[in-house]
């Protein structure tokens, strides 16, 4: 698994060209009106949201774990800001010493993922395209594996 440069790539897929627009229009000022979620120890903030493509702010706490799961309905980028641990297929592939802002790692909906935030907090983005009829929403709500918690067990 390669993390690609997400200001300096040539988009091949229709996630990519989403994600490249994204980074060079920076839709940060005009988010949707569903666009918190709090979970245990997270918050997810909906920066931008366009058909099924969207992208997510995740905030996390200390050491808020993530267990390992699966979005099925989801194909992503996940693109590490700060502070985040990443796992992907059962391996760590990054670190808060190793991840570098602006790098990002494709997550198939069949691909497990997880990771953990470091002792000092954490934030990572999430580029999605939804892939059935169903509406966006929020990536908690699209979950198969160990849930994060009781509230997160809840919402499901």
């Amino acid at each position: 698994m390669e993390f690609i440069d997400v200001w300096d790539f040539e988009p091949e897929t229709d996630l990519e060209f989403y994600m490249k627009v994204f980074f060079e229009t920076k839709p940060v000022l005009f988010p949707p009106n569903n666009n918190l979620t709090f979970m245990e120890g997270f918050v997810g903030y909906t920066i931008h949201r366009y058909k099924q493509f969207q992208t997510q702010l995740f905030i996390g706490q200390p050491n808020a774990p993530v267990p390992d799961h699966i979005h099925p309905n989801v194909d992503s980028f996940e693109v590490p800001i700060h502070g985040i641990t990443f796992r992907h297929s059962g391996s760590v592939i990054g670190t808060p010493e190793t991840m570098k802002t602006g790098r990002a790692v494709y997550v198939h909906r069949n691909d497990w993922h997880g990771g953990v935030v470091g002792p000092n907090g954490g934030c990572f983005l999430s580029v999605q395209k939804w892939l059935t009829e169903t509406p966006p929403t929020s990536v908690e709500h699209d979950w198969e594996g160990e849930t994060m918690g009781p509230i997160h067990e809840n919402s499901l």
